[in-house]
């Protein structure tokens, strides 16, 4: 009953533009780490998980790296940056090749793991890639709790959680005819977990946690205090270490 009614109520107030281009603005690499990022690259094997369009990929090899391999689940990716981008220490693929197993220095992945299904799987992935000592330098978000955490399903800030799953998916199959019935069938998935989630499985990955950074929204520290890292954090900086 409740699911119908606030379907009803979706129906009638919200559409949904399936043409609108998606946004492409996003801090580089080196604002959203640190301004020494470019010299911790320069001369390493790096690894970037779920490198899409191939830009930070890219972007590392252009910075010195010894190899810069970005990593991409979608074949048509990996195809199309291999044809686009021709760069000799510049490589794609789906699956790191055995001969470079535990021989990254260091990996990134960007605005990815909230929409991983099994992230706890991909960290002893990125384990697996590392050598000993090597880095993995994480961001991510916004996390599910985020007035906005629910991407195209926060229609308003935190809609994603007063609406049901079942009112929001019947809602979006009205625009979208894949046939996702849950949150992490839609494209590019949503997992829903908490920053205390996230925090906990990193703690349990075998690496090292060197540093935890919940960045608050708008830089308002002071409400983040008040409010609560899960609502108002708008990305969670995290850096990994292989012992």
């Amino acid at each position: 009953m409740i699911s119908n009614l606030q379907f009803s109520f979706l129906k009638t107030f919200y559409q949904l533009d399936v043409g609108a281009p998606a946004s492409e603005y996003r801090l580089s690499l080196d604002k959203i780490f640190d301004d020494n990022f470019p010299q911790k690259v320069s001369g390493k094997f790096v690894v970037d998980f779920g490198c899409g369009l191939g830009g930070d990929t890219k972007t590392m090899a252009e910075w010195g790296a010894k190899l810069s391999l970005g990593l991409e689940i979608r074949e048509e990716l990996v195809k199309s940056n291999s044809e686009n981008i021709q760069l000799s220490n510049c490589a794609f693929a789906t699956t790191l090749p055995n001969d470079l197993v535990q021989k990254a220095d260091l990996i990134i992945s960007i605005d990815a793991f909230e929409h991983f299904s099994h992230p706890d799987q991909i960290l002893k992935i990125m384990y697996d890639c590392l050598r000993p000592g090597g880095e993995a330098y994480i961001s991510f978000g916004p996390t599910w709790y985020h007035p906005f955490g629910g991407h195209l399903f926060s229609i308003f800030p935190w809609a994603h959680l007063i609406f049901t799953e079942k009112a929001l998916i019947r809602w979006r199959s009205q625009f979208y005819k894949d046939g996702a019935s849950k949150f992490g069938e839609v494209a590019g998935g949503l997992n829903q977990l908490s920053i205390a989630q996230f925090e906990d499985l990193f703690n349990k990955s075998g690496f090292i946690v060197e540093d935890l950074n919940c960045k608050p929204i708008r830089g308002q520290r002071w409400l983040q205090k008040i409010v609560g890292r899960e609502f108002m954090t708008s990305m969670v900086l995290v850096r990994l270490k292989k012992p």
